[in-house]
C-alpha cells in the first residue's frame, strides 16, 4: 500500500515537472510569435507547479531522514522553493534573473495546493487501509464449530 502511495506521489511530481517544461516552451513560443508582453499566468505557472512538484517529491520518499509527514515536507518545500525564487533576485546576470513578486505569490499558492493535496491523498490512503482491515475475511478457526 505504501509503495502504491509513493508511486502516486512520484507520478504527480513528474507530471508537475513535465508541465513546467511545457509551460516554458509555450511561453517562448508566444513571445516569439506574438508581441512581447507579459503573460502573468504563464510567467507564474512554473513557480506554482514547481512548488507543488517539490512537495510531492518530498512526500514520495520513505527512507531515513526523508520520511516526513505532510507538514514537514511542505515546510522543506517552502524553504527550497522560496529560497530559489529569492535567489533569483540577487543574481547579477539579467538573463537568469526572473524574479517577480507574482512568482512569490504563485509559489505560496503552490505550496498550499501541494500540502493540502498531499494531506488529502495520505488521508484517503489511511482511510482505505483502515477499511481494508475492518472488512477482512473471518479466520478459518471460527467459534461456531
Amino acid at each position: 500500500m505504501l509503495e502504491q502511495l509513493n508511486r502516486r506521489f512520484v507520478w504527480a511530481a513528474l507530471g508537475c515537472f513535465f508541465a513546467i517544461a511545457v509551460t516554458r516552451q509555450l511561453r517562448l513560443f508566444l513571445l516569439a510569435t506574438f508581441e512581447p508582453r507579459s503573460h502573468v499566468l504563464l510567467d507564474s505557472l512554473p513557480s506554482l507547479l514547481g512548488a507543488v512538484g517539490v512537495t510531492f517529491a518530498l512526500q514520495a520518499t520513505t527512507r531515513g531522514i526523508t520520511r516526513l509527514n505532510v507538514l514537514s515536507a511542505t515546510f522543506i518545500a517552502a524553504v527550497l522553493s522560496l529560497g530559489y525564487e529569492l535567489a533569483q533576485s540577487i543574481l547579477p546576470l539579467s538573463t537568469w534573473r526572473t524574479f517577480d513578486w507574482n512568482d512569490i505569490w504563485a509559489t505560496i499558492a503552490g505550496l498550499l495546493i501541494g500540502g493540502v493535496t498531499s494531506w488529502l491523498i495520505r488521508g484517503s490512503a489511511v482511510a482505505a487501509r483502515g477499511s481494508a482491515r475492518t472488512t477482512a475475511a473471518p479466520s478459518i478457526a471460527s467459534p461456531e464449530g
